[in-house]
């Protein structure tokens, strides 16, 4: 090849690259803001969840339910209780439920955490005989499906 073919190539091949790195820059640019927002959102997301921040092993270690209306504190007992030696088939079982429920610190309806419960209990293999209802707790007795 004669040397101006092969400095046409030289010339052509620095131009597409030229080219190249300008637009990888464009997109970045494009792309960089939804990048951060994602980012963002998800370190919100994990300081809500709530996740602790020590080990088991640490002494400083504490309950993370703390609110006695927590559905979720509800549900976590209601699988300790099922899933103990209390557990036997044929006794029934009282399981209770705060009357004023709340999800992460928001009410919610008492049908909707009715149904929330009755399907953890399901899930399980338990229904619901009888409820009672305090004023500040609703005590469910649950058995074993037959």
């Amino acid at each position: 090849m004669s040397l101006s073919v092969l400095a046409v190539l030289a010339a052509e091949d620095s131009d597409r690259v030229a080219t190249m790195i300008r637009l990888f820059f464009v997109a970045l640019i494009i792309v960089s803001p939804f990048g951060i927002w994602k980012f963002v959102t998800i370190k919100r997301s994990n300081r809500v969840v709530g996740a602790p921040e020590s080990t088991p092993d640490d002494d400083t270690s504490t309950d993370l339910i703390a609110d006695p209306t927590d559905l979720t504190a509800a549900l976590a007992r209601i699988e300790d209780l099922l899933t103990s030696e209390q557990a036997v088939p044929t006794t029934p079982l009282e399981v209770v439920v705060p009357a004023a429920p709340t999800i992460d610190g928001r009410p919610v309806g008492a049908e909707v955490a009715d149904r929330i419960v009755h399907d953890a209990l399901a899930r399980r293999g338990y229904r619901t005989s009888s409820a009672v209802d305090d004023g500040e707790n609703r005590v469910l007795s649950v058995s074993r499906q037959a």
